[in-house]
């Protein structure tokens, strides 16, 4: 049975499992048997620090496992900031509610830097 293996993240998730490359785009899906996304979601990633010592939020493994039944209802799923708990409409206007009120709480200087230059357009 397959069934639909999610990254929760904001960042794509990249990882080796059995000799093949893994990507999952950024709060996206991809179909696997249950089995084998048990496995994966239980497999050990170590998480990537910066030359400070701090964490990188882009390396961390943030995997669910829907069945078929939750499809629908997963598909329907509003995107949401984990900073205040308000739900939008689009990942859009999600990305553009983060620029606006938590740009702050970004901790990539990269990607702080982008949101920046694309709001100051």
């Amino acid at each position: 049975m397959n069934v639909r293996v999610y990254n929760d993240n904001i960042f794509p998730y990249q990882e080796k499992f059995k000799g093949e490359e893994v990507k999952i785009g950024p709060r996206g899906f991809i179909e696997m048997d249950y089995f084998e996304a048990v496995e994966f979601k239980g497999s050990y990633c170590p998480i990537v620090v910066d030359g400070g010592g701090a964490p990188k939020p882009e390396s961390y493994k943030m995997i669910r496992i829907v069945q078929p039944e939750q499809f629908s209802v997963e598909d329907k799923k509003e995107p949401q900031c984990h900073s205040c708990g308000k739900t939008f409409e689009s990942a859009k206007m999600l990305d553009e509610h983060i620029t606006e009120a938590h740009l702050e709480q970004i901790i990539d200087t990269d990607e702080k830097e982008k949101r920046i230059k694309a709001k100051g357009k």
